[in-house]
């Protein structure tokens, strides 16, 4: 299954239950700020729709049970309530920077979701911040809200989040403005930044650019895949946000060590003026001194079959000193430069026992075969956990040419170093102009990189 098509999950906040009703003391809390904004009218959103046309069936199916899956939990866990704040809370503020409105038409409803970013104005790191969105008629008529959290569980003074507040609504687009109610929690927790950003590409799919990538673990601690999200904004040449986007840390099919990196990917509509983009990253670390069971992969051959489809097969061993049950490989495509094309993933059952190997064989279907990449890299992830700390991987992986009869990557735009900046935990980003296309895609977006 490629990332493209994994990613049916668009919006899946839609699919979230309402859960302001049973919040209401909400609006009694202290020291909430409120913005009044007008709306960004739209009949249909084009993000959506672009999306959408580029799935294929298998994709669409997915993205209607992951609704399900979410309605399921939601409904199972009850509804959520933001945190009920004891006594004065001057130190704890926050300023909404920007917000925009989206109307989605969706096969089970109609959705209103407003996305932006807010910044802690206070002195303190904050963490357990809502928000509440409630969206209004032109005569002043209440017509849906709901609440969220922000993105980023932790802020320090200064550092801005993202935050999506999706509620369904009967007619969205007669919404003509909406309010946000921000709340927040002071605590002592500092979050886990230590990472980079690394081979980002852009690249044109279907009505869509692409933007991918991979999230470089830089610190010492192992990342829980399942709870761990990277995030991503983009805007125009004058500052402001066109959209947003988000994407796992692996997810379920493995954790992050230290100096392990995860692919990921964005999207965004081609018609959209992008200038440049913002990274933030929600990480959640497991206990000190646990660390992801290293599996190494061994590739013998990478073949297309009689239905065109790419067949890699090869050896995994398990190195490490306890037994893993399960585990997942990726296929990651890259051009000559290194930068990552497209990525795979398949399951790998087990068990293997510690120092036991055993083939594999990864199917990548033909559609999801990129038509240009000059090397495959193959790579293991497991949730298995070790307390030995394995040796700090290479993040040059050894090159694999593709087979003959797949086309020699040809990157027409002019080639431009692999990005290579430190992440600092400034407020405001320094962006820098998206590239224009000159020869055709795919080129490199080599930007800033602001982790928060």
């Amino acid at each position: 299954m490629s990332a493209s098509t994994a990613k049916a999950r668009v919006e899946i906040a839609k699919f979230r239950v309402p859960i302001a009703a049973a919040c209401p003391r909400l609006s009694r809390l202290e020291r909430v700020a409120t913005l009044s904004l007008d709306s960004h009218r739209q009949s249909v959103s084009e993000i959506c729709q672009d999306v959408v046309r580029s799935e294929n069936e298998r994709g669409k199916e997915m993205r209607r049970l992951a609704g399900i899956a979410a309605l399921t939990v939601a409904l199972a866990i009850g509804p959520l309530c933001p945190p009920s704040l004891p006594g004065s809370r001057s130190d704890v503020s926050f300023e909404v920077l920007q917000s925009k409105g989206y109307v989605y038409h969706m096969s089970n409803g109609d959705y209103y979701t407003v996305k932006g970013i807010l910044r802690n104005a206070g002195t303190s790191n904050a963490t357990n911040i809502w928000l509440r969105a409630r969206m209004y008629s032109a005569s002043g008529n209440l017509m849906c809200e709901n609440t969220e959290m922000a993105s980023v569980s932790i802020l320090r003074p200064g550092e801005t989040s993202p935050f999506w507040v999706t509620t369904e609504c009967a007619l969205p687009s007669l919404v003509a403005r909406y309010t946000l109610e921000v709340v927040g929690e002071e605590t002592d927790q500092e979050p886990y930044q230590d990472f980079r950003v690394i081979n980002e590409l852009w690249r044109m799919d279907a009505a869509s650019r692409v933007l991918r990538g991979e999230l470089l673990n830089t610190g010492d601690r192992t990342l829980d895949g399942s709870s761990s999200y990277i995030y991503c904004v983009f805007y125009d040449s004058a500052g402001q946000m066109l959209d947003a986007d988000w994407w796992f840390i692996l997810g379920y099919d493995g954790n992050l060590g230290p100096w392990c990196a995860a692919p990921f990917f964005f999207i965004i509509s081609a018609f959209e003026p992008v200038s440049s983009v913002q990274y933030w990253v929600d990480a959640k670390t497991l206990r000190q001194g646990l660390y992801p069971a290293p599996v190494s992969v061994t590739m013998e051959s990478a073949e297309r079959d009689e239905h065109d489809d790419l067949v890699v097969t090869g050896r995994t061993s398990n190195d490490s000193d306890v037994s893993v049950e399960q585990y997942y490989t990726y296929v990651l495509f890259r051009d000559a430069q290194g930068r990552l094309v497209e990525y795979d993933s398949a399951y790998q059952r087990g068990p293997l026992g510690p120092g036991q190997s055993a083939s594999f064989r990864h199917e990548v279907y033909e559609w999801d075969v990129p038509a240009s990449y000059t090397y495959l890299e193959v790579r293991a992830y497991t949730r298995a956990t070790t307390t030995v700390r394995p040796a700090i991987p290479s993040v040059t992986p050894t090159r694999t040419a593709a087979p003959t009869s797949t086309p020699t990557a040809t990157n027409t735009a002019t080639p431009t170093p692999t990005l290579t900046v430190t992440p600092t935990a400034t407020a405001t980003p320094t962006r820098t102009p998206f590239p224009t296309p000159s020869g055709g895609w795919p080129y490199h977006l080599n930007l800033p990189l602001t982790i928060r």
